[in-house]
């Protein structure tokens, strides 16, 4: 009830100040205007019944007398615009968005501050005002340009570089800026991130966090890569702030990251280690740490042996003693760095899925470890995945882990992590082995202990990307045990974002190749693998499409890879098909299609052949898949799976060349 009466008054209260301020326009009363702008900026927004047309008529107003009007009172007037924009959430006309950008794009060199103007300018950008001159932002973020001092901040206080910062993030979405304005762009901001702190902490973070999120737009419209010569600073830089706050972590300065410059792939990925596969040597280092070994290898030492640092609601208690004495700035300083955190490791996704394979690979041992760091070392991509509170962040984590891994299995495969003679160094395969291990070790810690859906589901994701291209062949059997016991619990989750996950995951693990004898040993613990009946358990129930879809894949998979671990009760694949999966909507055929296909290949060698399963196939669905013209897809997909027909089968059926080309007239 009190909300109600309180947007009743706010309503009236708008009703009137804007009556008022009519009444003033047209007198021209520019003392009166500017107190009514005040009053109307004072109101707590957004106001019930304020409408477009409202807002439109009040600015139209205003604009028609801003003729003589005070460089305070634009300023107002700016400050309603931004209002009536970002809170009231009002959309205006293109012809009032342009005469407001115009009127305030004229103020912007000359205004004392200018916050309020850049603050406006940036909600009439991304409300879609468009300047009449393209030239103009380009000339203003131009060396000598009003934009550009600003945003360098040199003479204006740091309230105005952040809001500086804020509009030439806007820009950049909103409008096509050249690319070497924003290369120029880049390194400017590159600077401004590696300069030493000179405000206080709060004040230090929130300008970072601008900077971030200008150096995020501008990522996001280079058509090409950072280059060589930046790319070791700003790595960094982000590396250094991905973790900016985090309970337990130091402060460390950004020293430019140096990658090894021989890494190459494997010129046979999954083959034995190559001695043309170059890496550096690293100085054998004191392993004598208290280790816990378990199976597959995976390390285990002190409080990261128990997972994430923080309970499973990853709720941060940390001291604010080294924060601030006032607890409403360590709340702000906390908040600013979680959302400084999130948006440093957006812009490392963004690099790392951007530039080559090799490139990236290059650097994955600046940000992953080789094995458990102790208390207070430098951080990595790792301590943000297990430590940091918030859930995006984590989730950031992720796309950064998952950006890297992309492509990484022919530089992977050299890795290996037998146990080695005393050496004076640990060569680069038993270095990529060790990451390996502490990758699976952290990832299945943070499956365990992740509360949200969302972050869950894309660290399922990413445990996929690692199963796809980890050379498990070289590597000490106890990882798919691992990660598939692991798994379980999730294929029951409510969330079906995690139940799909799961599911990708698990094609994942029977996709393997070679064919490993830890997977074999997996799916034979029962007389039809448990993969196999759950998949089949889904594809007869009323599931959702992203379910029978991703379970279709794992079936065909299962069949493609690891038929032997089937072979005994594939005819439970067929009854399904002729049962349920014939009937099942257009989008899954194609699907279902493959999954006969391969069933159809792993079976023709089987003696003696399966004649009945091709009876039922082309005595319906299949002859009226490849008789139909408007199923153009579907006929193409069931041309393959007739493909599979072998020689042995035809004789079986007494079916002669002429009839089986018969079918695909």
């Amino acid at each position: 009830a009190s909300l109600h009466v309180r947007s009743a008054v706010l309503e009236v209260m708008w009703e009137s100040i804007v009556a008022q301020l009519i009444l003033a326009i047209r007198e021209n009363d520019k003392k009166r205007i500017s107190e009514l702008l005040e009053d109307l900026n004072t109101l707590i927004y957004p106001v019930e019944g304020v409408d477009n047309k409202d807002g439109e008529n009040v600015l139209a107003s205003l604009l028609a007398s801003a003729v003589g009007f005070s460089s305070g009172t634009v300023l107002q007037l700016a400050q309603l615009t931004s209002n009536l924009l970002t809170q009231q959430k009002l959309s205006l006309s293109p012809r009032t968005l342009g005469k407001l950008l115009q009127l305030l794009s004229s103020w912007l060199p000359r205004a004392h501050p200018p916050t309020e103007l850049l603050y406006a300018t940036a909600a009439l950008v991304q409300a879609g005002a468009v300047y009449s001159d393209p030239q103009v932002v380009a000339v203003q973020l131009s060396e000598g340009g009003s934009l550009l001092r600003m945003v360098e901040g040199k003479q204006y206080p740091v309230e105005v570089q952040r809001a500086a910062l804020h509009l030439l993030a806007t820009l950049c979405g909103r409008l096509e800026l050249p690319q070497p304005l924003l290369l120029s762009l880049l390194e400017l901001l590159l600077q401004h991130l590696l300069a030493p702190p000179r405000l206080d902490l709060l004040l230090h973070a929130k300008l970072l966090l601008s900077l971030l999120r200008a150096m995020h737009a501008v990522l996001l419209r280079l058509n090409a890569p950072p280059n060589h010569r930046l790319l070791p600073s700003l790595l960094a830089s982000l590396k250094a702030n991905m973790a900016l706050g985090l309970p337990g972590q130091l402060r460390h300065a950004a020293a430019p990251i140096q990658p090894p410059l021989n890494v190459q792939p494997c010129p046979q990925p999954g083959s034995p280690r190559s001695p043309s596969v170059a890496g550096p040597h690293h100085r054998k280092r004191n392993r004598s740490r208290n280790r816990e070994k378990g199976k597959g290898g995976v390390v285990l030492t002190g409080v990261a042996a128990h997972g994430p640092s923080f309970p499973p609601s990853f709720s941060c208690s940390s001291s604010d003693s080294e924060l601030s004495d006032s607890e409403g700035v360590s709340v702000r300083l906390r908040s600013t760095n979680i959302k400084l955190r999130h948006e440093a490791l957006s812009c490392l996704a963004l690099i790392f899925k951007s530039v080559d394979r090799h490139t990236a690979f290059s650097f994955w041992l600046s940000f992953l470890p080789d094995g458990p760091r102790p208390p207070n070392s430098l951080p990595s991509l790792l301590t943000c995945l297990l430590k940091d509170p918030s859930p995006k962040c984590r989730g950031g984590a992720v796309s950064v882990l998952c950006a890297m891994l992309e492509g990484s299995k022919p530089y992977l495969a050299a890795a290996d992590d037998c146990p080695l003679p005393s050496q004076p160094f640990t060569p680069y395969s038993s270095t990529l082995g060790a990451v390996l291990k502490e990758l699976h070790r952290c990832l299945l810690l943070a499956l365990a202990a992740e509360p949200h859906h969302t972050t869950l589901t894309q660290t399922i994701k990413c445990l996929s990307l690692l199963v796809t291209n980890t050379p498990y062949s070289q590597l000490s059997e106890g990882y798919i045990t691992r990660v598939t016991s692991s798994l379980f619990p999730y294929t029951s989750n409510k969330d079906l974002d995690v139940q799909v996950a799961c599911l990708t995951c698990y094609g994942a693990v029977v996709s393997l190749q070679p064919c490993l004898k830890e997977v074999q040993r997996w799916l034979g613990l029962r007389s039809c693998p448990w993969i196999m009946e759950h998949c089949l358990a889904l594809l007869r129930s009323p599931c959702p499409l992203a379910l029978h879809t991703e379970a279709l894949q794992v079936l065909t998979a299962l069949c493609r890879f690891n038929f032997s671990a089937i072979a005994h009760c594939w005819s439970a694949l067929r009854d399904l098909y002729f049962s349920h999966l014939e009937q099942l909507p257009h989008p899954l055929q194609q699907h279902t299609l493959k999954l006969v296909e391969e069933l159809c290949r792993a079976v023709s060698p089987l003696v003696p052949p399966p004649a009945e399963l091709w009876q039922q196939l082309l005595s319906g669905p299949l002859t009226r898949l490849l008789q139909d013209p408007a199923q153009g897809p579907l006929c193409a997909q069931a041309c393959d799976v007739l493909a599979t027909i072998g020689p042995a089968v035809m004789q079986e059926l007494q079916v002669d060349a002429d009839s089986a080309v018969g079918l695909l007239q």
